[in-house]
């Protein structure tokens, strides 16, 4: 009786378990925090079972305001594509957790080109190079969804290789994202 039991309840659990996945397509816009703000806009598509492709575009803010100075500042433009492979989509479904609006923590690869900077205030000679001109980044990250449409995330990154003002650097990212998702 009690196998009997057993295995209706896990003929009733497992399909369930199994009916939850990664949704097709989430559409977000999000204010970043990390070092320098930024806002970006980005769209997350399924492209298999544990994985998504993010086609976003980035605006990133550097400013300083001094009274020698004066107020100055820049705005780069960086758009990109990012392959994300969410490796804990299981256990999460296991534990009883939402996936939805790719809810996970992920790893991921993330090439970019910066396509424009603009600077704007006095003594624009004086503002270095705000972000690298092209690159390969490789992020470890999570985010999650609150509420209908509320969504926050975490990445840590590195571009091992990047060109920045005719010179090869490593760069660094820490980003923590909080903003809207449909």
């Amino acid at each position: 009786m009690q196998q009997l039991l057993l295995s209706l309840c896990l003929f009733i659990a497992v399909p369930s378990l199994q009916a939850q996945q990664l949704p097709k397509r989430t559409f977000r816009v999000q204010l970043g925090l990390p070092v320098l703000p930024s806002l970006n806009v980005h769209m997350e598509n399924r492209i298999g079972r544990h994985t998504s492709l993010v086609a976003k575009i980035d605006a990133v803010t550097q400013f300083s305001v001094s009274s020698s100075l004066g107020t100055t500042g820049s705005v780069a433009y960086v758009p990109s594509a990012e392959l994300r492979w969410y490796y804990n989509v299981e256990r999460r479904l296991e534990k009883g957790k939402s996936i939805r609006y790719f809810s996970g923590n992920f790893f991921s690869a993330e090439p970019f080109v910066k396509a424009a900077q603009t600077p704007f205030g006095n003594y624009m000679e004086y503002l270095p190079p705000l972000y690298p001109e092209a690159g390969l980044l490789v992020n470890y990250g999570l985010q999650r969804g609150f509420g209908q449409h509320g969504h926050w995330g975490l990445c840590l990154g590195i571009t091992p290789v990047a060109v920045m003002d005719g010179q090869y650097a490593t760069v660094v990212k820490i980003n923590f994202q909080l903003g809207l998702q449909w």
